[in-house]
């Protein structure tokens, strides 16, 4: 094919051997950037999903402790015991997750996140 220049390619200076591998260069770091972004996202959805899940199962310990009827008052107590104490470790899991999360979690949620180009 010949070049602007007047040369063909692979003729002369090889100039079209450095296009070809800087084209290559070009496609690999762009391959890698696309999926570094694709990365970031899925690590923002993990961690997003995370604190969801620790709501779930915080909100469930809550509902957990009213839902068996015992007899034995030690034996309710106990449970009910267990339940709110269940509910209060996810609620600190979450709050803890929140400050470590807290600066990747703000550009999903004020919606600057990473933009496929």
């Amino acid at each position: 094919m010949e070049r602007p220049d007047g040369a063909f390619e692979g003729e002369g200076d090889h100039q079209g051997d450095s296009d070809g591998i800087l084209r290559a260069e070009w496609c690999k770091s762009r391959a890698r950037v696309n999926r570094s972004t694709e990365e970031v996202k899925t690590v923002r959805e993990e961690m997003r999903r995370y604190i969801e899940s620790l709501n779930w199962e915080a909100r469930w310990w809550t509902g957990r402790h009213a839902s068996r009827v015992m007899v034995d008052k030690a034996l309710t107590e106990g449970l009910i015991s267990y339940a709110v104490k269940q509910a209060a470790i996810k609620r600190e899991l979450i709050a803890a997750s929140q400050s470590l999360f807290k600066t990747p979690l703000e550009d999903v949620e004020d919606g600057h996140a990473m933009e496929d180009e």
